[in-house]
């Protein structure tokens, strides 16, 4: 019984220690006070302006990059035609969290009627629009969002696809044997 508590105790500590990795990476880029790097400063502003999600426009480019930049991939299955598509990009995709929580991921966005749109639909198995998808940087299903989501909600679910990350990699970590 006192191994399977230590195990367990183990298995937090792995995933809480995952958590403040990923958190604290994710703050590697914020300038510090007094900083003399001019040129830094300029560009971190150039990164809080920027209000809207950048997508990426191709699905392979897309998964090439999230495989070089060790990041997760949000992606948006949508329809030119799709009212609920068009409001998710002017409401949740516009608001300031969600774009500065997308630097976080490579974020796609997938045309449902386009040939290769069709193809990746199958693939991933998304029948509706609009659909928001994250995946690992390998194309792993971490979770599935239907219809239009609101900032809060989609915020939440980022939050989450990063916090599932992280403990995947704890327990990738904690299940592999290091031979020195």
């Amino acid at each position: 019984m006192p191994n399977k508590f230590i195990k367990t105790a183990a298995t937090w500590f792995a995933t809480l220690a995952a958590v403040a990795v990923v958190v604290g990476l994710s703050r590697w880029r914020e300038p510090k006070p007094g900083s003399d790097s001019l040129v830094a400063n300029v560009a971190d502003e150039r990164e809080i302006e920027r209000d809207q999600v950048e997508f990426v426009g191709d699905f392979d480019e897309a998964m090439l990059r999230a495989k070089t930049e060790n990041k997760p991939v949000l992606l948006f299955f949508t329809a030119q035609n799709c009212p609920y598509s068009r409001a998710m990009l002017e409401g949740a995709f516009s608001d300031k969290e969600i774009a500065r929580l997308s630097r976080k991921f490579v974020c796609v966005k997938i045309d449902v009627n386009d040939a290769d749109g069709e193809k990746i639909c199958e693939e991933f198995g998304v029948n509706a629009s609009p659909t928001i998808q994250f995946t690992t940087s390998r194309g792993v299903l971490l979770q599935r969002l239907t219809r239009n989501q609101p900032a809060e909600l989609l915020g939440r679910q980022m939050e989450a696809a990063l916090t599932s990350i992280a403990w995947r990699a704890a327990q990738l970590e904690e299940n592999s044997t290091f031979v020195r």
